[in-house]
């Protein structure tokens, strides 16, 4: 069985130059995987596009696989940051604008580098990082669940946490389907959004 990679960094940058030394690493990982993919990436390449010396990328990172996890780490924590945003104060709205704000925030979730965002999807399990997805998800749909609890009156659905988990779980697999797909899609952002919320409105809503 083969022994699974050292993924943790061997520094943490403490002053601004080391900071600045990490970010430009973790952009250049970022540049590499989108261009060239995940098994034609290298540290030389990675510590070539950062201009920084490899000497220096291995002062903070042991290899590849912890440069990849540390990349994760950050797009993740992005994500989160603007899940907390967009669904953050959905007020007094009703349950269908509700919906699309809640459809509109995943697709901006998605948004964020969406091909680093494919090619960190496919690693997240090489690397030891499935913690990270999960715990977007899980998150995710707490938010949803209180703001449907808010609005129960008008759903069918006795139980509010699998009502959510089906809201968070068809709005992220359809989203993939779209905006993450290598193929060209002919509709509009504006049209998928609308699609998705007649397709969860039926699901939840009293008739």
């Amino acid at each position: 069985m083969p022994m699974r990679q050292e993924i943790t960094p061997r520094k943490l940058p403490r002053q601004d130059r080391s900071r600045e030394t990490v970010d430009a690493l973790l952009e250049a990982t970022s540049q590499v995987l989108v261009s060239e993919g995940y098994e034609k990436a290298s540290t030389n390449k990675i510590a070539l596009k950062a201009g920084v010396s490899i000497g220096s990328l291995y002062q903070y990172f042991p290899n590849k696989e912890a440069l990849v996890a540390a990349l994760i780490e950050r797009h993740y924590r992005d994500m989160a940051d603007i899940c907390r945003h967009s669904m953050g104060d959905v007020g007094s709205r009703d349950l269908s604008d509700l919906i699309r704000d809640t459809i509109r925030a995943m697709v901006a979730i998605h948004a964020v580098n969406p091909k680093l965002h494919a090619v960190l999807q496919e690693q997240i399990p090489n690397v030891g990082k499935i913690k990270n997805l999960t715990e977007l998800h899980r998150e995710t749909r707490e938010m949803v669940k209180r703001q449907l609890d808010a609005r129960k009156d008008q759903i069918r659905v006795q139980d509010l946490a699998m009502a959510a988990f089906v809201v968070v779980e068809t709005v992220d697999s359809l989203i993939h389907a779209t905006l993450l797909t290598q193929d060209p899609m002919t509709w509009t952002t504006d049209q998928i959004v609308e699609e998705i919320a007649d397709l969860l409105l039926a699901y939840l809503v009293k008739h």
